[in-house]
Protein backbone atom coordinates (compact mmCIF):
# COMPACT_ATOMS: atom_id res chain seq x y z
CA UNK A 1 0.00 0.00 0.00
CA UNK A 2 1.30 3.44 -0.62
CA UNK A 3 1.38 5.93 2.33
CA UNK A 4 -1.59 7.79 1.28
CA UNK A 5 -4.16 4.75 1.41
CA UNK A 6 -2.26 4.08 4.84
CA UNK A 7 -3.06 7.67 6.04
CA UNK A 8 -7.07 7.51 4.29
CA UNK A 9 -7.42 4.21 6.67
CA UNK A 10 -5.69 5.82 9.55
CA UNK A 11 -8.04 9.26 9.36
CA UNK A 12 -10.36 6.53 8.80
CA UNK A 13 -10.21 4.71 12.35
CA UNK A 14 -10.29 7.86 13.78
CA UNK A 15 -13.17 9.44 12.21
CA UNK A 16 -15.26 5.94 12.72
CA UNK A 17 -14.00 6.41 16.19
CA UNK A 18 -14.86 9.58 16.98
CA UNK A 19 -18.37 8.68 15.55
CA UNK A 20 -18.78 5.65 17.84
CA UNK A 21 -17.65 8.31 21.16
CA UNK A 22 -20.63 10.78 19.52
CA UNK A 23 -23.33 7.95 19.88
CA UNK A 24 -22.44 6.07 22.49
CA UNK A 25 -22.86 10.05 24.26
CA UNK A 26 -25.94 10.41 22.77
CA UNK A 27 -27.28 6.94 23.91
CA UNK A 28 -25.99 8.32 27.15
CA UNK A 29 -28.08 11.39 27.11
CA UNK A 30 -31.10 9.47 26.32
CA UNK A 31 -30.76 7.00 28.74
CA UNK A 32 -30.47 9.71 31.26
CA UNK A 33 -33.73 11.25 29.52
CA UNK A 34 -35.84 7.88 29.86
CA UNK A 35 -34.53 7.61 33.86
CA UNK A 36 -35.49 11.19 34.64
CA UNK A 37 -38.99 10.69 32.85
CA UNK A 38 -39.06 6.94 35.05
CA UNK A 39 -38.63 9.16 37.71
CA UNK A 40 -41.11 11.53 37.60
CA UNK A 41 -38.54 13.97 36.70
CA UNK A 42 -38.69 15.16 33.33
CA UNK A 43 -40.75 14.41 30.09
CA UNK A 44 -38.12 11.88 28.49
CA UNK A 45 -35.84 12.16 25.73
CA UNK A 46 -37.52 14.35 22.40
CA UNK A 47 -38.21 13.44 19.10
CA UNK A 48 -35.44 15.09 18.10
CA UNK A 49 -33.08 13.46 20.24
CA UNK A 50 -34.05 10.24 19.05
CA UNK A 51 -33.79 10.93 15.25
CA UNK A 52 -30.52 12.37 15.79
CA UNK A 53 -29.27 8.83 18.09
CA UNK A 54 -30.64 7.11 14.60
CA UNK A 55 -28.70 9.36 12.60
CA UNK A 56 -25.52 8.76 14.06
CA UNK A 57 -25.86 5.00 14.41
CA UNK A 58 -25.91 5.11 10.57
CA UNK A 59 -23.21 7.12 9.85
CA UNK A 60 -21.02 5.06 12.87
CA UNK A 61 -22.04 1.87 10.76
CA UNK A 62 -21.28 3.21 7.39
CA UNK A 63 -17.70 4.59 8.71
CA UNK A 64 -17.25 0.76 10.46
CA UNK A 65 -18.12 -0.80 7.00
CA UNK A 66 -15.85 1.52 5.08
CA UNK A 67 -12.76 1.17 7.36
CA UNK A 68 -13.60 -2.50 7.06
CA UNK A 69 -13.53 -2.80 3.60
CA UNK A 70 -10.24 -0.30 3.17
CA UNK A 71 -8.21 -2.70 5.96
CA UNK A 72 -9.39 -5.49 4.10
CA UNK A 73 -7.71 -4.44 0.75
CA UNK A 74 -4.91 -2.91 3.17
CA UNK A 75 -4.22 -6.25 4.46
CA UNK A 76 -5.04 -7.84 1.67
CA UNK A 77 -2.42 -6.78 -1.34
CA UNK A 78 0.42 -9.01 -2.09
CA UNK A 79 3.28 -7.28 -3.44
CA UNK A 80 2.31 -8.65 -6.83
CA UNK A 81 -1.09 -7.38 -6.44
CA UNK A 82 0.57 -3.91 -5.33
CA UNK A 83 2.73 -3.98 -8.45
CA UNK A 84 -0.73 -4.55 -10.19
CA UNK A 85 -2.77 -2.51 -8.69
CA UNK A 86 0.05 0.88 -8.79
CA UNK A 87 0.40 0.29 -12.50
CA UNK A 88 -3.75 0.79 -12.80
CA UNK A 89 -4.91 -1.59 -14.86
CA UNK A 90 -3.99 -4.83 -13.51
CA UNK A 91 -1.61 -5.75 -15.00
CA UNK A 92 2.16 -6.08 -13.76
CA UNK A 93 4.09 -2.96 -14.51
CA UNK A 94 7.28 -2.97 -17.35
CA UNK A 95 10.20 -4.48 -16.26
Amino acid sequence: MDASFDAEVSTLRTVAATAGGTRALAHDRIVAEFRKQLQGEGPGPTEADLQSFARLVLVETALLEELGAAERLQSGFSDGARARHAHGDGRSPPR
